[in-house]
């Protein structure tokens, strides 16, 4: 009886650090194939030449940063080059719908840029270039093709392509259960610190909470409990597993905006409401950029409603009824 209590109790022991092994193991993985995500926006005013009136001329005006984050969702190695790596974001990360106008700029520095690029006023400014890049763990910097593999706007999903030698995440079988503990991995506010032994990468936990509609132009959002920060747009849900059960596109403010602290800014404070996209929609995006790429052709997913929000030019991250209370957690700033 003795043999057979301590038999058993050793056994117990060896799974129970089997089990700790394999979390912490699949835990460093999801670190492997998780990427922050850097853009580079030129900004550019557009107008007459002075020097020759019936002449359009374009000049940069500004340069603006940003920053998200990102996961390898799919990997095909090739014998003998590189592989074909599918990365998958947030939309609002890697497409900018956002508008620049001459009218919020102070006019003296309207009247300096003109006087130094030659650009007569009126001046319009326009997006002139965009540069993505992915960044991971260690440290290593890797280009994207210039347009996205697949975008799907309504749901706030955006899969790049590039060339990374990393394996990617596994999708869950399925939607989380209402109470069910999840985890993020992310680059809020920019802070990832990569080094050759894989570097600081934020982590933390959180509760599934349901599925909700935010909008009659958007697709159904899941709700977490989960601490995200501007930065962390684009960063994968995960479950217990390591799989992927969703992505962080928008957080909830109205705390924040009720309160009003002092010294801290509604569009850059934390939440733990987060809203991503629905595990189904994710499924989707991801084998519809797949066939994308086997045709050589990038796609945009087709839908009347955000159609319509296209021609509009109108963002797919707004909160219900236009109201600001979820705001896209990128992070922006002069470069």
């Amino acid at each position: 009886m003795k043999n057979f209590i301590k038999k058993t109790g050793t056994a117990l022991l060896a799974g129970t650090i089997f089990m700790m092994l394999g979390c912490v193991n699949h835990k460093a993985s999801v670190r492997q194939s998780f990427l922050q995500v850097k853009k580079s926006i030129v900004i550019s005013g557009c107008g007459a030449d002075i020097q020759n009136q019936s002449e359009r001329k374009c000049a940069e005006f500004m340069r603006l940063g940003a920053v998200g984050s990102a996961s390898i969702v799919w990997n095909q190695y090739a014998l003998g080059g590189e592989p074909t790596t599918l990365v998958m974001t947030a939309d609002h990360v890697c497409h900018d719908s956002n508008t620049f106008s001459a009218r919020d700029v102070p006019p003296h520095i309207l009247k300096s840029f003109s006087e130094q690029s030659g650009i007569s006023e009126p001046i319009e400014l326009i997006i002139s270039d965009k540069i993505l890049t992915l960044h991971d763990n260690n440290g290593t910097k890797y280009n994207t093709n210039k347009e996205p593999v697949l975008r799907n706007p309504r749901a706030d999903i955006c899969i790049v392509q590039s060339s990374i030698n990393r394996n990617s995440l596994r999708l869950a079988s399925e939607e989380p259960s209402y109470g069910e503990r999840v985890y993020n991995v992310s680059a809020p506010y920019g802070m990832m610190f990569p080094n050759e032994a894989g570097g600081a990468v934020y982590t933390t936990e959180g509760l599934y909470s349901g599925v909700m509609k935010m909008s009659v132009d958007t697709t159904n959002r899941n709700m977490y409990t989960i601490w995200t920060a501007p930065g962390s747009s684009g960063s994968p849900i995960l479950n217990e597993n390591g799989e992927i059960v969703g992505l962080v596109s928008s957080i909830s403010t109205l705390p924040w905006s009720r309160m009003r602290p002092p010294l801290v800014s509604v569009a850059s404070a934390p939440s733990n409401v987060t809203f991503g996209p629905t595990l189904s929609d994710i499924k989707l995006s991801i084998s519809e950029a797949v066939a994308a790429l086997r045709r050589g052709k990038p796609y945009v997913h087709n839908g009347t409603i955000y159609e319509r929000d296209l021609n509009k030019e109108s963002s797919s991250t707004e909160g219900t009824n236009n109201d600001d209370s979820n705001v896209p957690p990128i992070l922006l700033y002069a470069e």
